[in-house]
This record gives structure tokens, sequence and C-alpha cells, in this order.
């Protein structure tokens, strides 16, 4: 990093590290911030946007039927931006017991976040957003995969940076504060989610402002990105603005990756936050909006499988099992028969009306295992 590119609007200082370069170190979040225009036009129609996805939410008969398919695209996603890329086909065979199968380190990951994200939702009826939840986050995020020997659930005691690959610290994009500055931000940042509830703010725009701020602290040797990302469902959940993981903002984040980071960037260059909160609302807007249409896309989809099996005269098990494919969208005959409680002839004779249907197309019919999958309910889910 280079002084000149700071101007006198930074909030926040640079300090030099034993590395011999710069390293940023941010002031507390501003418990106030200007609402010019566009500002409040953005808030209004992010919360309005919002409201129609939480609306949507709990008119669902099962929750459960969009909550997990939304919360695994925006692992997907989020993770895609480290670079990080698994489908939601492997995902769901992950999730598939009985398939032994070799699992990409990439696809382990991203359940992880599914895992983490699970867990904080969990942990929120009695633990707030904290650097305590945030730990247990991280090492939930980092068990079993790359970046395992990188401390999981502890913050660093080494400087890091962001930075292309092999690249010097000197040549860093984005140096974060020092270990020992660290500590004291993140401190501070725990104060901040605290007290912005009563600073009048917006709850749209505290959400930006979190963001950039664990951002900006990088308190992780690796994660930071997938952690700062997973906090915004996770304080829209705290907050009572939208109960389930129903939007996937890093849907948007991914779409625009080098302006997240250059508007990032630019809070600390140069106090851009209005720049960089239009960013986050429009986003939080369109994807809000995405979510509804996923929802209906789903839902339609549901209604769809349903009258297919009811003109059949099929079992009422059948219900059960579609349903189930909403959250799991692969299905193997021991799967169905746990799913259904029934015994292996009666569900074998299921996932077969199902496949005779068009629900459900086989993908291996090996000795070792059969499988089917749902192929329409992963292209919506991968679209």
């Amino acid at each position: 990093m280079n002084t000149a590119d700071f101007s006198s609007n930074s909030p926040g200082r640079l300090v030099t590290i034993p590395e011999g370069t710069l390293a940023f170190v941010p002031n507390p979040m501003p418990r106030a911030l200007p609402m010019a225009h566009p500002l409040p036009l953005l808030v209004e129609q992010a919360s309005r946007d919002l409201g129609r996805l939480f609306e949507r939410a709990h008119r669902l008969p099962n929750p459960s039927l969009l909550i997990d398919p939304l919360l695994k695209i925006e692992a997907e996603l989020s993770s895609r931006i480290e670079g990080t890329i698994a489908s939601q086909e492997e995902l769901a065979l992950l999730a598939t017991p009985g398939i032994e199968r070799a699992v990409r380190p990439e696809v382990q990951e991203v359940q992880n976040y599914v895992e983490a994200l699970r867990f904080g939702l969990k942990e929120l009826d009695k633990l707030p957003i904290s650097l305590r939840l945030i730990r247990y986050l991280h090492e939930r995020l980092m068990k079993g995969v790359r970046g395992q020997d990188q401390r999981p659930g502890e913050f660093r005691t080494v400087q890091n940076q962001v930075s292309k690959p092999n690249q010097s610290i000197a040549e860093a994009r984005y140096v974060p504060p020092p270990p020992q500055e660290m500590t004291r931000c993140l401190h501070e940042f725990e104060n901040d989610v605290h007290g912005l509830k009563s600073s009048g703010m917006p709850q749209l725009v505290q959400a930006a402002l979190i963001h950039y701020q664990f951002e900006a602290i990088h308190p992780f040797r690796d994660g930071n990105g997938r952690i700062g990302r997973m906090l915004i469902p996770l304080f829209l959940a705290e907050r009572g603005l939208l109960p389930y993981p129903l939007i996937h903002v890093s849907a948007f984040f991914e779409t625009h990756r080098t302006e997240y980071a250059d508007r990032l960037l630019q809070v600390s260059l140069a106090g851009a936050y209005p720049s960089w909160v239009e960013f986050f609302l429009t986003g939080l807007s369109q994807e809000a909006n995405r979510s509804i249409k996923l929802c209906s896309d789903l839902l339609d989809l549901r209604e769809e499988y349903l009258r297919l099996v009811q003109m059949k005269r099929a079992s009422s098990l059948l219900p059960k099992l579609i349903d189930f494919l909403f959250t799991v969208p692969v299905m193997t005959i021991p799967l169905a028969a746990t799913i259904a409680n029934v015994t292996y002839a009666a569900a074998k004779a299921n996932v077969l009306k199902l496949e005779s249907a068009g629900i459900l197309s086989p993908v291996s019919q090996s000795k070792s295992i059969k499988l089917w999958k749902a192929e329409r309910i992963i292209h919506l889910l991968s679209r």
C-alpha cells in the first residue's frame, strides 16, 4: 500500500509493520452516516424487498423446502468468490448417506460453509453476533479442509495480507492491522455491533458497515471473506429482518466481484461509505427479488410434481419423498426407505414411480449403489 493512495477522509490510520511496509488500522464504525440521495430510497427499496421475501417465507407450508436450497446457493457462491467451485449436484451427493465416492476438497469446503451458517443461525437463540460466535463459525468453516492448519477458530497472531498469489506483502492490495492493533479493533468491532442497535441508523446500513469493518480487520489467517459474508444473513436473522437465510447476496458480490473488492477498498482509502452502502443495498434488493422468483419457481415445480403423482393415484408416501428432494435432490432406495419409514421393497416401488413420472432420472445403476437425481430441481438451484 502507498501513503499517497489514502486521503484525509480515510477512516483509519497507517502504521509501519516489521515487514517494512504499511498496514491499515480502521477506526471504530461510525454511529451516523449522511443519508443523502439516493441512500434513503435504496434503504426503503431494500427493506420493502426483504419484507416481501419475509412474507413469502411465512406463507410456506414447510420453510425447509426453501431454506436448505437457498442456504446451499449462498454457500456455493460465497465460496466461489474465493475461487472454490462446487456444484449443487456435488453438494447433494455429499449429503446423501450410503454413497461412497471420492469427495473433492472444494466440495467439502462449501459443505462446511453450509454447516457453519446452520450452526450460527441456531446459536443466535442464545448467543448474539459476537467474537465468540465468529470464532465458532470459523472453526466449523475450516474443519478438515484447506486452511485447517491456519488455527481454525483462533484469531491470527501473525500479519496477513490481501493480494494475488505469490505477491509480496509490499505489493499487496491491502494490508490489515498488525496483530496487536487487530485485537483492539476486534473488541471495538464487538462493541460497535451492539452499540449500533441504539444509533438510529437504518439496520440495513448497519449490516453494510459491519461487513466492511470485519473485512478491514481481517482477523483470521484464512476464511475472512466467507465469514464476513456469513455475517450478513446472521445479522438479518438476529434483527428479525429475515428469519431464514433465504437471500444469497453473495450472488451479487460474485457477479460484481471486482467492483465488490474496489468498493470495500475505497472505504479504507477515502471513507467512501455512501458508495459502498449504495452497492450493498442494491445487491440486497436484487437478490431478494431473485430469491422471491426462485421461491416461486421451486414451489410451482413442487405443485407440478404433486399433481403428477396424484394423477397416477400413487402412494401417499410420494409427497414425502418429493419434499425431501427439494432439500437434497438425489435419492437412493435405502434413503427413501428411511425417509418414508417403509421396507426396501416398498421404497424401491415408490422411487421407480417417481422415475416413471419423470421426477427422478437414474444416475448410477451399479451393483453397489443405485442412484437417482431430480434434474429439474438441480437445474433451478444451479441457475
